[in-house]
């Protein structure tokens, strides 16, 4: 993986992250924007190491199972994560199962982690943009003619994308969807 890729999308989602900060998004909590870099390079660096690997290390989820503790301590709020964590687990694994394991360990426990941070709805909007990006860019490579049907593709870079859209505009997504 070149360098270039990792100041990329670290910059990229810093200023993402910046605007929100800026337009009043995280709270205007500074403790939310710390958090929400540290989210950032979390998800960029499992990305990366999923790009050229095709899996998510332990260390990588130990990183998410630490922030998503500190997320719980900091939003005093236990059982909206905690079913988060539960559910989307469940999902995932019976989805693998079902599918004859297509679906990774790594991208269970790792959305299963990010839902301590996430809670209960933007897990599950992180899922849905993570999936609709993958599904989208796989089209989009088959019809280049880049991969086949059965190439695999590195999930943990899609659902990464979700994670990070999610902690970001999650909840004004729900606001406009809501109508």
């Amino acid at each position: 993986m070149k360098k270039w890729y990792y100041l990329l999308v670290l910059l990229a989602g810093s200023g993402l992250l910046l605007r929100q900060f800026a337009a009043g998004g995280l709270g205007g909590s500074r403790i939310e924007l710390l958090y929400g870099f540290l989210l950032l390079l979390g998800v960029t660096v499992m990305a990366g190491i999923d790009l050229q690997r095709y899996e998510i290390p332990g260390s990588v989820q130990l990183y998410f199972l630490i922030l998503g503790i500190v997320r719980l301590l900091l939003s005093r709020q236990i059982l909206n994560p905690l079913l988060a964590f539960v559910l989307m687990g469940g999902l995932l694994l019976g989805i693998a199962i079902l599918t004859g394991g297509q679906l990774g360990g790594g991208d269970i426990k790792l959305m299963a982690l990010a839902g301590l941070s996430l809670g209960l709805r933007n897990i599950f909007l992180a899922l849905a943009i993570g999936s609709i990006l993958g599904t989208v860019i796989g089209l989009a490579l088959m019809a280049a003619g880049r991969i086949r049907r059965d190439t695999p593709l590195p999930f943990g870079v899609f659902l990464g994308a979700g994670i990070f859209l999610a902690y970001l505009y999650g909840e004004s997504l729900w606001r406009w969807y809501a109508g």
